[in-house]
């Protein structure tokens, strides 16, 4: 605005209106505007800018101009020009400084700095919510607040409150409390909190599983890879990793060395080296430990059996610390039918003298599973109900062996993995007949490749053993979860 018009005196202007005499601007086109208004008007042309005239009319109290044609009254500033450039200046140094704060957060601190607030902001959010959920006492002269504190920080939580004098009151919480879970685990079930998250926090009253499926899921891992040369490119690159990233990430670095490590065992055991089959070499073929598929399939069906009765063995566990020992007989029968069946069906594999003794024994056995079934599957109803109700969970056996099918993908996704690996190496090898450069594309195709399967097969390998712990496992171990986590009020870090 003040640029055409050039340095306005703002105290002079100041000064006159203290006279009586008020100035006001304006612009006006040159084209309509007639000069010899400049004699007959108290007007003054201050600049001309283009085809445009900026002028300066000096009027008294109740004085105006004539009607001029075009004529459009400019409000400046109450400022001059040079004070209005400095002001510009230091805009643009700021804009400056600004635009160098943004860089510098685009290369690499951006994510702490709004980490930061972001803690900032939860911490104040969390001391509002606690504010408003006290409760007023004593015509609003004393405030009631209610939470939760693990049994070991009880003791620093009464001294810190005794030291700023507030009344404490501890209780043991009541059946039906609905209180927050904090996981308690060893080092290594530790890894494998994040992925019981992923699913749901068990409730205060059951049974933590993360331990208890952490080994399974490390070794279905291994068995859906199942390669011994993608294991040791695993567990290198989460070594390497562990000195490149932040504190709170190397976690899950010694957890790609568990996975990596236990990919290159099942690999050394059936025999399988970026997709080469020791197998088919005959000088390596005796130490391969599984080198038959089927053998393959039987130990997948194996380790499904297993972790199914183990997590009925930890229904069992939960039920006895919830309800009593009456209402785990039921699961027991479960367990007791099961390893009859399976003592029915393999009673073969104890030769011909003693396998009809064990088929003998199981069929009894068999029987007295039903038997608990029936007559103790829901202790709360009368023997009739209960007994039918113990037909229609019979009948349900269907979905064990159906879980217990589901744990053939372990063979599946280790073998496909293999094959594919094969095909690589197949594929590459025919580019070594190309002249000259056929050597450098069969290692670019070979490193690709099996970056690509490794990682394809990485993926497979993680998703299907956590379906088969939180659907086959959760299911057979009875778990309810929906536990919220424990998150005590204390500023963020």
């Amino acid at each position: 605005l003040l640029l055409p018009w050039g340095e306005v005196p703002v105290e002079t202007i100041s000064r006159l209106a203290e006279s009586g005499i008020g100035v006001r601007t304006f612009a006006v086109p040159e084209k309509k505007f007639d000069r010899t208004l400049l004699g007959t008007a108290p007007l003054a042309i201050v600049a001309e800018a283009g085809s445009r005239l900026y002028l300066a009319a000096f009027l008294r109290a109740g004085e105006d101009l004539p009607e001029i044609d075009g004529l459009e009254e400019v409000r400046l500033p109450a400022r001059g020009l040079s004070e209005a450039l400095a002001g510009q200046e230091d805009v643009s140094r700021k804009q400056a400084g600004l635009y160098a704060r943004l860089d510098a957060l685009a290369s690499g601190t951006a994510a702490d700095v709004l980490r930061a607030e972001l803690g900032k902001v939860v911490a104040e959010t969390d001391y509002a919510r606690a504010a408003l959920s006290a409760e007023s006492g004593v015509e609003e002269r004393v405030r009631i607040l209610q939470g939760w504190v693990p049994r070991p920080a009880e003791a620093a939580v009464q001294t810190a409150c005794d030291e700023r004098g507030v009344v404490t009151i501890a209780e043991d919480p009541q059946p039906g409390d609905d209180v927050p879970i904090h996981l308690k685990n060893s080092r290594f079930a530790r890894l494998f909190e994040p992925i019981t998250r992923l699913f749901s926090l068990p409730s205060y009253a059951e049974l933590d599983l993360t331990g208890l499926f952490a080994p399974f899921f490390t070794l279905f891992f291994g068995f859906c890879l199942g390669d011994a040369g993608y294991g040791l490119v695993i567990m290198l690159a989460s070594f390497v990793a562990r000195f490149k990233v932040k504190p709170d990430m190397k976690p899950f670095t010694t957890l790609g060395m568990l996975f990596g490590f236990s990919t290159m065992l099942v690999g050394v055991l059936t025999g399988t080296l970026f997709g080469v089959s020791l197998v088919e070499l005959p000088q390596l073929r005796e130490y391969v430990l599984i080198s038959d598929q089927g053998m393959l399939f039987n130990l997948a069906l194996g380790l499904g059996l297993l972790q199914i009765l183990f997590g009925m063995c930890v229904q069992v566990v939960n039920r006895v610390r919830q309800y009593g020992f009456k209402s785990a007989i039921s699961t027991m029968g479960w367990i007791v039918l099961l390893l009859s069946i399976v003592g029915l069906a393999g009673g073969d594999a104890f030769g011909p003298e003693a396998g009809p003794k064990v088929s003998s024994i199981a069929g009894y056995t068999a029987l007295f599973g039903v038997a608990l079934i029936l007559f103790f599957n829901d202790l709360k109803v009368n023997i009739f109900v209960r007994i039918g109700k113990g037909v229609y969970e019979l009948y349900n056996i269907t979905g064990v062996f159906g879980d217990l099918l589901s744990y053939v993908r372990l063979f599946a996704l280790g073998i496909s993995s293999g094959i594919l690996g094969a095909v690589i190496n197949q594929l590459s090898g025919q580019l070594l007949g190309i002249p000259v450069v056929g050597v450098v594309l069969y290692a670019v195709a070979l490193v690709v490749g099996h970056t690509g399967n490794m990682l394809l097969g990485m993926l497979g390998s993680f998703v299907h053993p956590m379906r088969l712990t939180f659907v086959e496992f959760y299911k057979s171990a009875g778990f309810s979860g929906g536990g919220k986590e424990y998150k005590p009020l204390a500023a963020k870090k």
